[in-house]
């Protein structure tokens, strides 16, 4: 099996990007896609996944590669919804943060599709779009920045997930 060494993902504005997870079983590979969203100026990661998800851990890398970067985690089960509100509300404060420190943050979950794209879509509605804009943009900027749309058409993934970006206010 080929592992891709560079990480699929897509730009939400000058300084949000938001994809698939950036490690690998390979850490030389782990290393060139976390570099890749670096030379982007990716400095806060806010990580999706759960331990269910049995992925590698990446933060190790990432503390090799310089001071200052930072991973947060915000567990949501894959194919599924925050478990209350309170989480999605933490995240999204938290992407408030970073960016109005001046920080440019990676919103990932395994695959990017489903969470990655229910996070960002309640993001774009509390930037200003209302439910139908907020989810069409998550749709055309998946589908411009990541190959995977092919097997995966649709972010966000389920429809409960799309569901929640209707009713989140």
């Amino acid at each position: 099996m080929i592992i891709s060494s560079s990480v699929q993902h897509y730009q939400v504005h000058d300084r949000l990007f938001a994809g698939e997870y950036p490690g690998s079983l390979a850490p030389e590979v782990t290393e060139d896609r976390l570099r890749s969203l670096l030379e982007r100026g990716v400095q806060t990661f806010i990580d999706l996944t759960t331990p269910d998800d049995h992925l590698d851990p990446y933060e190790p890398v990432l503390r090799e590669l310089g001071e200052g970067l930072k991973r947060h985690s915000h567990k949501i089960p894959d194919l599924s919804i925050p478990e209350t509100p309170q989480v999605m509300r933490g995240i999204l404060d938290l992407l408030r943060a970073e960016l109005d420190a001046g920080r440019t943050c990676y919103v990932h979950c395994w695959g990017g599709i489903g969470r990655t794209g229910t996070v960002i879509g309640c993001w774009l509605k509390e930037s200003g779009l209302d439910a139908t804009a907020a989810l069409d943009e998550v749709q055309r900027l998946y589908a411009s920045g990541m190959e995977k749309v092919v097997r995966h058409p649709r972010s966000p993934q389920t429809p409960e997930q799309v569901r929640y970006v209707k009713e989140w206010r």
